[in-house]
């Protein structure tokens, strides 16, 4: 794979402080839940949603993981036949 195809396949999203926020809010996450989940410290999510550091990396990548996921889950909703299971079990 090359780097356009990399380039191609990553999501149509920023990956900055004010998009991991987002993310973490719809979720519905404290910090500390959510930066477990990516792998740092409470604090420096912090300063990642309040724009005083930028992603490293490994932490773009953990992102868009858990947004891939999220997404997926959302387009799993929308599908009549997950909804008629979701209604049926009362989720």
């Amino acid at each position: 794979m090359d780097r356009a195809d990399v380039e191609s396949s990553r999501p149509l999203i920023e990956c900055d402080g004010v998009a991991i926020r987002a993310l973490r809010r719809q979720l519905g996450l404290t910090q500390n839940e959510f930066a477990r989940q990516i792998g740092i410290a409470r604090e420096t999510l912090s300063r990642l949603e309040n724009l005083k550091w930028a992603p490293t990396r490994g932490v773009r990548r953990r992102f868009y993981e858990i947004w891939e996921v999220e997404q997926a889950r959302r387009q799993r909703l929308q599908d009549p036949r997950h909804r008629a299971v979701i209604a049926r079990l009362n989720l």
